[in-house]
């Protein structure tokens, strides 16, 4: 796929469970990928430790 991806068809994909994707950083092109398995995280059990907390606020990504 090639072009501009457009929020709404973005949007759209990331219900269905499909998501953009690229080879490589640098690669213009992207393809759909429809994984098999999904991971899910329940965020009412989800718990930031000290030290992942420092990671983020360094921003160090």
């Amino acid at each position: 796929m090639t072009g501009q991806l457009k929020p709404d068809i973005l949007l759209a994909a990331y219900r269905a469970g499909i998501f953009p994707m690229a080879e490589s950083a640098i690669d213009k092109n992207i393809f759909w990928v429809d994984p098999k398995y999904r991971g899910i995280m329940p965020l009412n059990q989800f718990h930031v430790s000290k030290s992942l907390r420092k990671e983020i606020l360094k921003q160090n990504y």
